[in-house]
């Protein structure tokens, strides 16, 4: 699914950048249409023809092929547009209209797009231009599944200066309804946004975020139900002088699973710090490696992990704060900080056995007894069970007297203190 739609976002990308991706709005809009200016781009070409331009206004015919596959050069989609440019106090204004007039790729994107294509891009004095399009639905088969998609939404901003190549400084799409169907499965995405400003340019390790939003997401089959609503998912990268920094969260305002109770508000944070930069781009560099070579990927794979291996033999601080989560009327936070140590791992095995050992750090857990009612709850419900009130302040008073936790009113809060592989807890943890 995810290959099906970044291919079509990626060929509307190009196709309507063509013209604003590198145009720089001053008065020698000529030039641009004069030269190659996509010769930088790898397996595009783009050729233009029947340029005309006043002082307000004019118009010019290309004819774009891109090459799907570096692996099977006779793959290739071949798109021919008619760009009506118009200039104003601002900039430029500028209406394509474009159309898949031949493909050779296996993805067959003439048979998804069989309609003409529209965009409109607005540049300004500064280089900087923003193209947005409207992909027609879509219905297709891949791999076994039927998808299903509502009229899209792309947008793409880019950044050019006169004699240098484009560069897109974001990309946004955003899909109505996405239905993907196999059999009596069935799961839906309403108002699915992705937006990103990473690995939009040359495959180079820089800063940057890619982040997805939905709606609500649903799981709908015989024997399985589930849903999701309000989802953000974000990474984030900040490439330092000498390190690197991750930063993620997954968020959920509500969560329903078969046999769960209602669980909502969930807030998970990560943190990884001062991860080794040299390694990262060692990483990232066999990666896009990797991914464009013709070999097999499980050639590789041993590679990748001993790249992998010189990340985590490096050490790193790690930070997960503000993690919450509401189940059944009850609360839970945890914080988490700490640090791995660097050590050499020959393979992944050992370094997952060695990882106990490796590992400093402190965690904060705090829970109230509705939280605690509903998780047993849940638990005793297959044996037919409830738990009281009663027993719930039985099993507060044990955590208290066995120095695992300090009692807050209805509140538990427990700490400990990992350090090498011991185990601290309560006030020993301090």
């Amino acid at each position: 699914m995810s290959k099906l739609i970044w291919g079509i976002g990626g060929l509307a990308v190009i196709s309507a950048t063509v013209v604003g991706a590198n145009l720089y709005a001053d008065k020698n809009l000529a030039a641009f249409y004069e030269k190659d200016n996509w010769s930088t781009v790898k397996d595009v070409e783009v050729k233009y023809f029947n340029y005309q331009m006043g002082m307000m206004g004019g118009s010019v015919d290309w004819e774009l092929t891109m090459k799907t596959d570096p692996c099977v050069p006779k793959d290739r989609i071949v798109m021919r547009g008619h760009d009506t440019i118009h200039r104003g106090f601002k900039g430029y204004n500028i209406d394509s209209a474009f159309k898949v007039i031949q493909d050779q790729s296996t993805a067959k994107a003439a048979n998804l797009l069989k309609s003409d294509l529209n965009a409109k891009t607005t540049v300004n004095w500064l280089g900087q231009t923003k193209t947005h399009l409207e992909i027609p639905a879509i219905k297709t088969q891949s791999e076994g599944k039927n998808i299903q998609a509502d009229a899209m939404q792309l947008a793409v901003h880019t950044f050019s200066r006169p004699g240098q190549p484009v560069k897109m400084t974001e990309l946004f799409l955003q899909l109505p309804v996405v239905r993907v169907s196999e059999g009596q499965e069935q799961t839906m995405i309403q108002n699915l946004a992705i937006r990103t400003n990473q690995g939009l340019n040359q495959q180079n390790l820089e800063s940057g975020f890619f982040e997805i939003q939905a709606g609500s997401i649903k799981r709908l089959d015989a024997n399985f139900n589930a849903g999701m609503r309000g989802m953000d998912l974000r990474w984030e990268t900040q490439v330092n002088d000498n390190d690197v920094d991750f930063i993620g969260h997954l968020k959920a305002s509500e969560m329903d699973f078969p046999g769960s109770p209602i669980t909502k508000d969930l807030a998970l944070n990560i943190e990884l710090n001062k991860v080794s930069l040299d390694k990262v781009k060692a990483f990232s560099d066999l990666w896009h490696q990797v991914e464009s070579s013709c070999e097999d990927v499980s050639e590789s794979s041993e590679e990748m992990a001993q790249a992998f291996l010189a990340i985590a033999g490096q050490g790193l601080d790690f930070k997960s704060t503000s993690n919450s989560i509401s189940v059944g009327g009850g609360k839970a936070t945890a914080n988490l900080e700490g640090k791995m140590m660097p050590g050499h791992h020959a393979s992944i095995e050992s370094f997952v056995k060695m990882v106990p050992s490796l590992l400093d750090f402190k965690a904060d857990l705090s829970f109230d007894k509705n939280m605690m009612t509903a998780v047993m709850n849940n638990y005793l419900q297959l044996q037919g069970k409830t738990v009281s009130g009663q027993e719930i302040e039985v099993m507060f008073t044990g955590l208290e007297s066995s120095g695992q936790g300090k009692r807050d009113g209805d509140n538990m809060v427990m700490s400990m203190q990992y350090k090498f592989g011991q185990k601290l807890f309560g006030q020993a943890a301090k």
